[in-house]
């Protein structure tokens, strides 16, 4: 914020200067003005600092309840709720310390976001990922998940995925509630393959 702060006196005749009270009082909004403008810029920061996960550069659980809040998707527009839980944090923490856990997290946040780099990608949970995906068809999506899944099984890590997507009828919390439903069934199977 920048601005230019004008004194005028229209009882001051020509030539006639302004009184030393005036410019105490300049000075004084002056300051004031200085310490609002600072804390426009501060609350700005803060604001930022809680919509953005900072482990992950994600957009952050505050950031998705407010876009859930706000959220309008046009009936016949395609849209995919994309659920994406990692597998083994818990694991990774403990055996390997949790700066591991932490590059596990991030290669999963890129690789999603390299994949959607034009739709809103959360960190919702510790492991917990969710992708708001607009106008894809479904095969696109499939596509995506897949080279997700293959791009992180390479870096030697695991995800369960679930997914929603629909045309018609974008009721979000049935959407959320149906691919979180699919994750859990794919992290079943999973660990199911393990034990």
């Amino acid at each position: 914020l920048s601005g230019v702060l004008i004194v005028s006196d229209p009882t001051l005749r020509k030539g006639q200067q302004l009184s030393f009270d005036t410019f105490d009082y300049m000075n004084s909004v002056a300051v004031d003005f200085s310490m609002a403008s600072t804390n426009v810029e501060a609350y700005s920061v803060i604001q930022n600092m809680g919509m953005v996960d900072l482990p992950t550069g994600l957009l952050s659980r505050n950031a998705y309840k407010r876009t859930l809040e706000k959220l309008v998707i046009p009936d016949g527009e395609p849209f995919a709720c994309v659920f994406v839980d990692v597998n083994g944090l818990h694991e990774m923490n403990n055996t390997y310390g949790h700066d591991k856990g932490d590059e596990m997290l991030r290669f999963v946040a890129d690789t999603m976001k390299s994949y959607f780099p034009d739709d809103e990608v959360f960190r919702i949970g510790g492991d917990e990922f969710m992708a708001f995906a607009r106008g894809y068809s479904m095969s696109v999506i499939e596509l995506k998940i897949s080279h997700i899944n293959s791009q992180i099984i390479q870096e030697g890590y695991s995800v369960s995925i679930g997914v929603e997507w629909r045309e018609h009828d974008h009721d979000l919390n049935r959407m959320i509630k149906a691919a979180d439903q699919k994750m859990y069934a794919q992290k079943k199977l999973i660990h199911s393959r393990l034990t």
